[in-house]
């Protein structure tokens, strides 16, 4: 999904932020799926994940920070997943 809106819009960053299905233990909980200038043929190991974003997890206001700081590495350094991990 995330290589297909990023040939669709071609962002920069890509966030997307989707909810826990019901039935999966937190149905409160949601992730941040995030990637840098996603394209058709990216990978998992291109992207990076916060989840367990709840109230009890990992704190919705304090994940909100990580995710503007991680989308500002993502942009210095031109790269997500594996290649940010390696870059920094």
């Amino acid at each position: 999904m995330m290589n297909d809106i990023g040939e669709l819009l071609r962002p920069e960053v890509l966030i997307l932020l989707i909810g826990e299905r019901p039935g999966l233990g937190r149905a409160d909980s949601m992730s941040a799926y995030m990637a840098f200038r996603p394209k058709p043929g990216d990978t998992d190991a291109d992207r990076d994940v916060i989840c367990n974003i709840f109230e009890g997890g990992a704190n919705p206001l304090e994940a909100g920070a990580f995710v503007v700081q991680l989308a500002q590495k993502m942009r210095k350094h031109q790269a997500s997943g594996v290649k940010l991990k390696l870059a920094t």
